[in-house]
């Protein structure tokens, strides 16, 4: 599987929205399901953790039909705002700084993005 991991920009003034692109291919001879949880996108500072994909995945969320050398590609904007386990609200403001958003699917290496927030 090919995994690339792309942001729009690196510097995002206040009431921007970063957004990001996953393209992933299949180097896999036959068609494959690949299930939406298995893709992971995490935003860090440092070490904090500010935002997950998964925290807010349905269970009956969609799944990615995959076939060899075609791209699936997908974007995702991200609000600006924390995430918690089961999206539980209210949900804070993420600060002007640094920020790396990581993406990895199962246990992949993970593809990294370092994005500033103004």
């Amino acid at each position: 599987m090919a995994l690339v991991l792309a942001g729009d920009r690196t510097i995002y003034a206040p009431g921007q929205s970063p957004r990001f692109t996953v393209s992933m291919v299949s180097m896999a001879s036959g068609t494959c399901e690949l299930p939406a949880r298995a893709l992971t996108l995490r935003i860090t500072s440092g070490h904090d953790l500010i935002w997950s994909s998964t925290d807010c995945v349905r269970p009956d969320s969609a799944s990615f039909t995959l076939r060899r050398g075609s791209a699936v590609i997908r974007t995702l904007t991200w609000d600006r705002r924390r995430s918690t386990p089961g999206c539980r609200s209210p949900r804070a403001a993420a600060r002007p700084g640094t920020y790396v958003a990581t993406l990895t699917l199962n246990a992949s290496k993970p593809h990294r993005h370092v994005f500033f927030l103004r």
